[in-house]
């Protein structure tokens, strides 16, 4: 998994021993968070505060949420089951940082749930019993207003992103 670092030149490169950061103008690197292992997916929030983090085994299983200014872990959920074929595959904020979506599982075989997560203490927030099962990427519009999946099958579905419903009307074939 790859992510910049907002606003910056600085990439986050999940390795095998953890985490590691490198300056693509400098060059300068090193492990920002060791240990931190068999990572799928990584995010940052718009602002650069928040780094989330989806882990597929190990004792890093789950999802962790960073405040990115100290490296301080500030919202850890283990329970999930995240096994390799069933990892967090797509991870986005919302733009007001206080909402977190996943999809998690293995959108080729039908088999990914998308969940939601208050930002940073990682509660799990309602999001209603919906059909969709093949869910491979997530993104909020930059208003915050819309919530987009793209899926397996070539589906873009658009949501509302408050009450977290699909809006069928606006769901299109790519």
């Amino acid at each position: 998994a790859l992510a910049f670092v907002p606003h910056s030149d600085v990439l986050l490169i999940a390795a095998k021993d953890g985490l590691k950061r490198r300056d693509l103008v400098t060059g300068d690197g090193g492990m920002i968070l060791p240990g931190e292992t068999n990572v799928s997916a990584l995010a940052f929030s718009k602002s650069g505060r928040w780094l989330a983090i989806g882990s597929d085994s190990g004792s890093t299983q789950g999802l962790k949420v960073y405040d990115a200014r100290a490296w301080t872990l500030t919202g850890s959920n283990t329970n999930l089951w995240f096994d390799p074929m069933f990892a967090a595959k797509a991870l986005a904020f919302s733009p007001d940082e206080s909402v977190l979506v996943t999809a998690a599982g293995d959108p080729r075989m039908d088999a990914s749930e998308l969940q939601c997560w208050d930002v940073p203490l990682l509660k799990a927030l309602p999001f209603p019993p919906n059909t969709v099962k093949n869910a491979a990427c997530v993104t909020f519009s930059p208003d915050g207003g819309q919530l987009f999946t793209g899926c397996w099958d070539g589906m873009v579905r658009v949501w509302d992103a408050a009450t977290r419903t699909e809006l069928p009307n606006r769901r299109s074939v790519q």
